[in-house]
């Protein structure tokens, strides 16, 4: 399969890459500064884009299969900028995935949007600019799927994992990023959570 992957430098990014590499596909990354990735495969192209740039993304969109989000919070980004790429920036991709006929996404949410969810009630910083997020994609016209996992490790994966389908898990739980990729990767050709919210914990 033919894959994008947006976040691909962060933890739970580079999880995917590796995993998705060693599954087979071929696996595309959009990137600001594609000289700053270091990975290095016969199956991985790096090409230069921005979210906040359609045209870059129809162009990289070309004849992939499906799209996975691992955005999130790092270092480098200002409250600013990461709403900007939550709302401005996953409406440019909603509408280049449509454009170009790409219908599987799968993102990234947070554990905090769960209700009942101890974390729901406090304002953090990233909560709203990921609600929005949630909100546009659910109502795009794609298949995609949603997915919550609660507090991330860089422990192994252990494959023994709960999930929960538009429910909560206890907002204390862990997974690590490696078994959350491994997930997502799983679910690249399956139509089971289809438009669907996943949330995962050990």
């Amino acid at each position: 399969m033919k894959l994008m992957i947006f976040g691909a430098k962060g933890g739970t990014g580079l999880q995917l890459v590796r995993q998705s590499l060693s599954a087979g596909h071929t696996v595309t990354i959009v990137a600001k500064n594609p000289k700053a990735l270091s990975i290095q495969h016969p199956k991985l192209r790096v090409v230069k884009g921005n979210l906040l740039d359609q045209k870059s993304l129809e162009n990289a969109l070309q004849n992939q299969d499906a799209v996975i989000s691992a955005l999130g919070p790092n270092k480098y980004l200002t409250k600013t900028k990461y709403s900007k790429l939550h709302t401005i920036g996953i409406d440019n991709l909603l509408k280049a995935m449509e454009k170009k006929d790409v219908k599987r996404f799968i993102a990234i949410s947070l554990s905090s949007l769960q209700k009942g969810n101890f974390f729901a009630s406090l304002k953090h910083l990233f909560q709203t600019p990921k609600q929005d997020f949630e909100k546009r994609i659910k109502s795009s016209g794609l298949d995609w799927t949603l997915i919550r996992p609660t507090g991330l490790t860089y422990g192994p994966q252990l494959g023994n994992y709960q999930l929960s389908v538009d429910n909560s898990i206890p907002s204390r739980g862990k997974i690590s990023r490696a078994d959350l990729a491994e997930f997502i990767i799983s679910q690249l050709s399956s139509d089971q959570f289809f438009k669907k919210t996943v949330s995962l914990a050990y």
